[in-house]
C-alpha cells in the first residue's frame, strides 16, 4: 500500500529550506517534524517544494536509496527559461551532487584518489602553512578582531585555490557568488546568472590548464583524465569544470563556517573548551579528532541534503512516497535525533560521534570530507594553543547568524586576546 504523508507542524516556519535555526540547533518546527516521524512540504533551495524529513535512519534512507535521484531533479525554478536541454547538460555536467550511477561514479572516479585520507593526509604541511600564515595576519592586526572575515574564512579559500589552482586574487568574486548562491532567497533569475559566471569562470581556467597543465588539480585532471574519451572512463572540459566549481565553492564556504562556529560553540562552552586545550596539550590525537567530529555533528553547516526525485514508490522510514515525489533530508535536524543518540543538544567533546550525517551518506557522501577535517583540526588547534585567553570581544552582544542561508553560518565573531 502506498501512503504518501502532509504533515505540517508549523510547516510555514520551514519555509525556505535552511532559514530556521535556533542558533546551532534545527528550530522547534522542525523538531516537531522530527518527533512524528513523518515529513513536511518545504520550499527548497531549488525554488520547487519537496517533502522533508529529520530523523537520522530518514536521512540515511534517502541518501542511500537507489530509486532517488539527483540526476532527474529539474533545475531551480526559474533559471533554465529559454535554454535548450542540451545548454542544460552543460551547466549540469561534473556537478557531483546532480549527477546519478553510473555518470556520478565516472567522474567521481577521476578525482576520488585525491581526496583519500592518505592523500590529504600529505597536505598536512602546507595547510598547516597557510593557518599559522593566516593567524600571523590575524594577530598582527590587533585585538579585537573578526575571527570570520581575519582568520575563518581565508583559510580553506587559500587550501582549496592551492590545491586547485585557482588564483587567490580572485577569492572576492568567488566568495561573494557562495554567500549569494547559498541563499535560499535569491531570485531564480540571478541564481541562473551567477552559476553561468560561475561556470564561465572555471571554463577559462581548464582552457589555461589544457595550454599549460601544472601541478594542481586541475593540471592533474586535464593531463590524467581530460585525454580519455568520456567512454573510457574520461571527462570533458564541461565536466572538469563543473565538478572544480563544485569543489571550490562548497570547499571553503562549508569548512569556514564550521570553523566560525565551532570556535563559538566552544566560546560558549568554557568546559568543553578546557577539554580541547588538554587534549592539543597532551598531544591526544584520538581525543582531538573525537572533538572534531563532536564539532561537526553539532554544527552541521548543511542544513539539508540536495532533493532527490523518487522515480519509483520509495519507502522511507514507515511512509512510501509515490514516484514524482521530491524528497529531502534534514540533516541538522538528524544530527540531533535522539534515537541516533542521548542529550544531542548538547555539546559533548568526548561524545563517539562518528555515524553523523554532516557530510551526507552513502555515494554522494562529501568528497571533501577528509580535507574538511584536516582543516578543521589544524585551525582550531592553531587558534586555541596560540591564544590561550580567546574570548569573545563583547560577551553580551548578540551574534549575527546567517539567515536564508543552505550553509548555517554566522556573519562575524568579534574576539580578542
Amino acid at each position: 500500500m502506498t501512503e504518501s504523508t502532509d504533515h505540517r507542524p508549523a510547516a510555514e516556519s520551514l519555509q525556505p529550506l535552511g532559514s530556521r535555526r535556533d542558533r546551532f540547533a534545527p528550530d522547534a518546527a522542525l523538531r516537531a517534524v522530527r518527533a512524528s516521524g513523518t515529513s513536511c512540504p518545504v520550499t527548497t533551495i531549488t525554488g520547487r517544494v519537496s517533502t522533508l524529513v529529520a530523523g537520522h535512519a530518514q536521512a540515511h534512507a534517502v541518501h542511500g536509496t537507489d530509486t532517488l535521484s539527483l540526476g532527474s531533479v529539474p533545475p531551480p525554478e526559474g533559471t533554465a527559461v529559454g535554454l535548450s536541454e542540451a545548454e542544460i547538460r552543460r551547466r549540469r555536467a561534473g556537478m557531483l551532487l546532480l549527477m546519478d550511477a553510473p555518470e556520478h561514479g565516472r567522474v567521481r572516479r577521476t578525482v576520488a584518489p585525491r581526496f583519500t585520507v592518505r592523500a590529504v593526509k600529505a597536505l598536512a604541511p602546507q595547510v598547516e602553512l597557510v593557518v599559522q600564515q593566516q593567524l600571523d595576519e590575524f594577530l598582527a592586526a590587533g585585538a579585537p578582531g573578526d575571527l570570520v572575515s581575519g582568520f575563518a574564512m581565508p583559510v580553506p579559500s587559500l587550501v582549496i585555490c592551492r590545491l586547485l589552482g585557482v588564483p587567490y586574487t580572485d577569492q572576492d568574486q568567488f566568495q561573494r557568488r557562495a554567500a549569494l548562491l547559498s541563499s535560499s532567497t535569491l531570485p531564480p533569475a540571478r541564481r541562473g546568472a551567477l552559476e553561468d559566471e560561475a561556470l564561465d569562470y572555471m571554463r577559462e581556467l581548464v582552457a589555461r590548464a589544457r595550454r599549460e597543465p601544472g601541478d594542481d588539480l586541475l593540471g592533474y585532471l586535464v593531463r590524467e583524465h581530460g585525454q580519455q574519451p568520456v567512454t573510457d572512463g574520461g571527462v570533458d572540459d564541461d565536466e572538469i569544470a563543473g565538478l572544480a566549481n563544485l569543489l571550490l565553492l562548497a570547499g571553503h564556504d562549508t569548512t569556514a563556517n564550521t570553523i566560525g562556529l565551532g570556535v563559538l560553540a566552544l566560546l560558549e562552552n568554557p568546559d568543553q573548551l578546557k577539554l580541547f586545550r588538554a587534549a592539543i596539550a597532551q598531544d591526544d590525537h584520538e581525543a582531538v579528532g573525537r572533538a572534531v567530529e563532536e564539532i561537526l555533528r553539532f554544527t552541521s553547516v548543511v542544513s539539508s541534503g540536495f532533493p532527490r526525485l523518487a522515480l519509483a514508490d520509495t519507502t522511507v522510514g514507515a511512509h512510501t512516497y509515490p514516484a514524482g515525489t521530491m524528497i529531502s533530508a534534514s540533516l541538522a535536524a538528524a544530527n540531533r535525533d535522539p534515537a541516533f543518540g542521548p542529550d544531542l543538544d548538547t555539546l559533548d567533546l568526548t561524545r563517539h560521534s562518528r555515524g553523523h550525517v554532516a557530510f551526507g551518506f552513502g555515494a554522494h557522501h562529501c568528497l571533501g570530507a577528509p580535507l574538511a577535517r584536516l582543516e578543521l583540526r589544524a585551525a582550531l588547534t592553531a587558534l586555541l594553543t596560540r591564544l590561550p585567553e580567546l574570548r569573545l570581544a563583547d560577551p553580551g552582544a548578540a551574534v549575527a547568524f546567517r539567515k536564508d542561508s543552505f550553509i548555517h553560518g554566522i556573519e562575524s565573531l568579534p574576539v580578542t586576546w
